[in-house]
């Protein structure tokens, strides 16, 4: 019992000040923070884990700390101003804890994603943007979904693949290949270029 106490205390923590960016509103019971800041982007066709931001910026817990506790995680995606429950396939579309992971990102899949934790007596929620683009015509990206980078002239720069964590498993190490200009360059995580130009990095 002392070890559920602490933890409902703990998940009512804000982690982020106010003042940072809109608080919460309380609707129909459950505080709602609106929109997270950060924002999902994947190419049709690809791989894409959005995750409950819940559990990485408001609440001091994790989703296994959470469902001891009697908590449960329940994902919908915002129609207009409707919320419908997801009805996941494991073929295309599965929960991962506490991640939705799109096996193969469709453009319908673009649009706002909203993950509820509660009990009978507890409610918080916070939705998630994720984008879904083509590719642009003879290139392996589009330019609305790029991650910029920048960097001083003649200086040198070591470009990570964004979000490539979210890739992982603690089986296998996904392969990074890394573009410049459709061209494939090098294999590898990070990599350092001495020159511009557009590089992208792609998972098998």
């Amino acid at each position: 019992m002392e070890l559920k106490a602490c933890l409902s205390s703990c998940i009512t923590l804000c982690t982020r000040p106010c003042e940072w960016r809109l608080c919460a509103l309380q609707v129909d019971g459950c505080i709602d923070w609106s929109v997270d800041l950060k924002t999902y982007m994947a190419l049709a066709g690809e791989p894409v884990r959005v995750k409950c931001a819940l559990f990485y910026s408001y609440i001091r817990t994790n989703y296994s700390m959470a469902q001891s506790t009697g908590l449960r995680l329940m994902w919908y995606k915002n129609k207009g101003d409707l919320e419908e429950p997801i009805i996941f396939s494991e073929v295309r579309m599965s929960k991962d804890e506490d991640s939705i992971w799109f096996h193969s990102a469709d453009l319908q899949d673009s649009g706002f994603y909203t993950c509820v934790l509660r009990n009978s007596t507890y409610c918080m929620k916070v939705s998630m943007s994720l984008t879904v683009a083509e590719n642009e015509s003879g290139l392996c990206y589009n330019s609305k979904i790029r991650y910029l980078e920048k960097s001083e002239v003649t200086k040198r720069k070591t470009i990570s693949c964004p979000d490539i964590e979210d890739y992982k498993t603690a089986s296998q190490e996904p392969d990074v290949v890394w573009y410049k200009r459709g061209q494939e360059l090098v294999l590898g995580q990070e990599e350092e270029f001495d020159d511009t130009g557009g590089k992208e990095s792609g998972l098998q």
